[in-house]
């Protein structure tokens, strides 16, 4: 595969673009992780205020609705 005379200095290329690609990608996975979080956290206030909601109709319904003991 020796297709070049500089193979060397092409892998070298190769070697520091594939590095570069693997930082690139672990800082979006970092990124992301960090975005998972935050929107793991809105999505639980979220569903806290929706039970929250739910709990007070069903306790305005009263009777054999009631979810809490």
């Amino acid at each position: 595969m020796s297709l070049l005379p500089n193979e060397t200095l092409l892998n070298v290329f190769l070697k520091l673009i594939e590095m570069g690609g693997l930082v690139f990608l672990y800082l979006i996975y970092v990124f992301l992780q960090s975005m998972k979080n935050i929107i793991i956290i809105i999505i639980i206030n979220l569903l806290e205020f929706e039970m929250f909601f739910v709990f007070n109709v069903f306790a305005n319904y009263g009777g054999r609705y009631h979810l809490l003991p």
